[in-house]
């Protein structure tokens, strides 16, 4: 597991297609961390707004109130909500990468430290469509150690509950809870 440092700021990249929930995920993150009393910062860039499009989010994390508004260039993380995006993306060697993918596809040129998560599988299975956006987010705090489980958990009741209805904020939870189990240990590590 990777500790986070808290003196230093965290910048997350999460990329995504319209629909599924990329900036929905960043905006969750940036107000989980204020209940854990960080500052945080989310915003997202994205051409025309469309299902299918490809969009990208960021999250920046500090224990110190975050100044810069400059675009995040060498995130810490990468969450990669759909893997067909894999094929344009650039990387650096320090990031983890967590890809939601399905287990039996081989991610062997990649140089990061990378983990897997079937997020699109636990989303069809409790939310009954295929929005891997709360998994991730269950993923990247486990491997990271970026917040706590409960901060985020009570983030997503409010927003679903809100928005939807309580049936939903629970599914998300659960969503969220299975994303944080089910990722367990890196497929690559600093491949040469």
């Amino acid at each position: 597991m990777i500790l986070f440092n808290y003196m230093d700021m965290f910048e997350i990249t999460i990329c995504g297609r319209g629909g599924q929930g990329s900036k929905l995920a960043a905006q969750i993150l940036a107000e989980a961390a204020l209940e854990d009393g960080k500052y945080s910062q989310a915003f997202s860039q994205y051409g025309p707004e469309r299902t299918g499009a490809p969009v990208t989010s960021y999250a920046r994390i500090s224990n110190q109130p975050i100044l810069t508004h400059q675009p995040i260039i060498k995130p810490n993380a990468v969450l990669i909500l759909d893997s067909s995006l894999l094929k344009d993306l650039n990387f650096n060697n320090d990031e983890v990468l967590i890809i939601n993918i399905c287990p039996n596809i081989k991610l062997e040129k990649l140089k990061n430290k990378t983990y897997k998560i079937d997020a699109s599988d636990i989303a069809l299975k409790i939310l009954g469509k295929d929005l891997p956006n709360v998994a991730m987010l269950g993923a990247l705090i486990k491997i990271t150690d970026l917040l706590k489980l409960p901060s985020l958990e009570k983030r997503i009741k409010e927003y679903f509950a809100k928005k939807y209805n309580d049936k939903m904020a629970e599914q998300n939870i659960k969503a969220l809870q299975e994303g944080y189990k089910t990722i367990l240990c890196p497929v690559v590590q600093f491949r040469k």
